[in-house]
C-alpha cells in the first residue's frame, strides 16, 4: 500500500479524507481550532449525525494507515481526525442529546 501526502497544489476533498480536508484550513502548518470551526456551524441535527458517522469512518481508515505506517505524519492524521469527531460531537443541539438520552433510556 503506497501512501500519498497531500502537497499544497493538491484540489481539496480528493484526498482519502474528502469531508475532513474540505474543513481544515489551506495552509497545513496553520492551527486549527476544531471548536471555533464547528460550535457555530449551521448544521441541522441529521447532517451533524451523519457528518459525525463520516468522521468515525475517516478516524478508523486514518489509525489502519497509521498502524501500517507508523508514520508520525499519519499518527499528527488520525489525531486530527479524532479531533474533528469530537468537535462535532460537542456541537450536538441540546435537543438531539436529550433525544438520544431517551432513546438509550438515559432519560
Amino acid at each position: 500500500m503506497q501512501i500519498t501526502r497531500p502537497t499544497p497544489d493538491t484540489p481539496r476533498g480528493f484526498g482519502p479524507y474528502p469531508a475532513i480536508e474540505a474543513r481544515l484550513p489551506a495552509n497545513p502548518d496553520m492551527a486549527v481550532s476544531l471548536n471555533a470551526d464547528f460550535a457555530d456551524s449551521a448544521m441541522s441535527d441529521p447532517e451533524r449525525e451523519y457528518a459525525i458517522r463520516e468522521a468515525g469512518k475517516a478516524l478508523e481508515r486514518a489509525q489502519h494507515e497509521y498502524q501500517l505506517s507508523g508514520c508520525f505524519h499519519d499518527c499528527a492524521a488520525r489525531d486530527e481526525a479524532r479531533r474533528y469527531m469530537e468537535a462535532l460531537i460537542r456541537a450536538r443541539s441540546p435537543a438531539q442529546v436529550r433525544q438520544m438520552e431517551r432513546t438509550a433510556g438515559l432519560a
